[in-house]
């Protein structure tokens, strides 16, 4: 077993390339995986993974999502609802059942999760969501900066 963050969306395709001893565009967002599935070759794994989700059906109402994962903990912003924002810290909860998003104690943890969504939605130009996300407390981009900037 190995506890490596990976996004197999993302990193299928570095995985190949690499495999096949085909040099990767610049502009690929994922990671070879190849390190890791040989053994004793592995280079530093990535910081965090990011999960992209969208709700279909009758009542999902277009709701979106996105989860930033590192090894501790879990950040979940959905587009909208009653739990649109939650922070779970996964060593001591991981059933996911304590959401920490409504506790002052954790406003700065949270506002550093939000600044890392909000850059890896500026970076990867994940402009369908970047538009419902939430600011950190203490950001010096205002949420109308977002919708003002074509994207």
């Amino acid at each position: 077993m190995n506890d490596k963050l990976i996004s197999t969306g993302l990193d299928l395709y570095p995985t190949i390339l690499d495999y096949a001893n085909i040099p990767r565009p610049k502009d690929l967002l994922g990671e070879s995986l190849k390190p890791v599935l040989e053994v004793g070759k592995e280079k530093n794994a990535r910081e965090f993974v990011v999960v992209e989700t969208k709700f279909e059906g009758k009542h999902a109402h277009g709701t979106m999502g996105r989860a930033l994962i590192d090894k501790k903990y879990k950040y979940i912003l959905y587009s909208w609802g009653k739990n649109r924002e939650q922070f779970l810290d996964l060593e001591s909860n991981p059933f996911e059942m304590d959401n920490l998003a409504g506790l002052k104690s954790q406003t700065s943890k949270i506002d550093e999760y939000r600044q890392k969504l909000l850059n890896w939605c500026q970076d990867t130009g994940d402009t369908k969501f970047l538009r419902k996300l939430m600011l950190p407390t203490k950001s010096m981009m205002s949420s109308s900066e977002l919708f003002i900037t074509s994207y």
